[in-house]
């Protein structure tokens, strides 16, 4: 029967349609419920076409609050999709000036201490309340992004008013800002991505230097004995 749920099939008693005054090409995929449908005891308030194509209809529904989460839904679900696919691309190219580099530790100079002996440096009679650091915003949220994901720390590690206040203190912006959540997921998705790149660029090269020799699965196993000697064992 069709209200159990056969793909590609909607019971007409399920009335949806792009939201009233919606410009975004993505409510052509994704439509509102005239009215909330409960499936599994969630109430749910729209329904995606393309997931309707390859699932039961109530499989299919889904919640989105705007046009932001309806894309969300159509990268994660259907990302092959043409649309998804420019989405993708877009928060990618959006996240990349949030990427910073940071210089190895060799190359940083320190100013060295004043001598003694040399003569001592005014103040400048006319001192400013704050000092700023020389980095930009989006530098900012590039190195707090960089932080928190090589330490692997959630979000909300930093949106507490003591984190602020700190950061406040070292910028000497009083008005800097942290990246959204919705941001960090961004450039956590672009560091993702370009580390299957580059694994998979490396794997390419060591397939070749192996003369296309297929791979061998390797197992790791590390052990202490009774004179407390690490052991690392390898099996092929």
């Amino acid at each position: 029967m069709e209200e159990e749920g056969a793909p590609n099939g909607i019971p007409d008693h399920i009335v949806h349609s792009p939201p009233k005054n919606a410009t975004d090409p993505v409510w052509n995929l994704i439509h509102r419920l005239e009215k909330p449908a409960t499936y599994k005891g969630k109430a749910y308030t729209h329904i995606c076409l393309l997931c309707v194509r390859t699932k039961v209809w109530q499989e299919s529904l889904c919640r989105v609050g705007n046009a932001s989460n309806a894309k969300s839904h159509l990268v994660s679900s259907h990302k092959e999709h043409d649309m998804a696919v420019q989405v993708h691309q877009h928060r990618l190219s959006r996240s990349d000036r949030y990427m910073v580099q940071v210089a190895p530790k060799a190359e940083v100079k320190r100013q060295a201490s004043p001598s003694p002996t040399s003569p001592a440096v005014q103040p400048s009679k006319r001192q400013k309340t704050w000092w700023k650091a020389p980095v930009s915003r989006d530098q900012i949220s590039g190195h707090i992004a960089r932080w928190l994901i090589r330490d692997g720390l959630a979000h909300n590690m930093v949106t507490t008013p003591a984190f602020h206040d700190f950061l406040a203190g070292v910028t000497g912006d009083p008005n800097v800002t942290i990246p959204s959540s919705k941001t960090y997921n961004d450039i956590l998705d672009n560091h993702f991505e370009r580390f299957t790149q580059d694994a998979s660029e490396l794997f390419l090269e060591e397939f070749k230097e192996l003369d296309e020799t297929p791979f061998m699965t390797v197992e790791h196993d590390l052990w202490t004995n009774s004179s407390k000697n690490s052991i690392v064992g390898v099996s092929v």
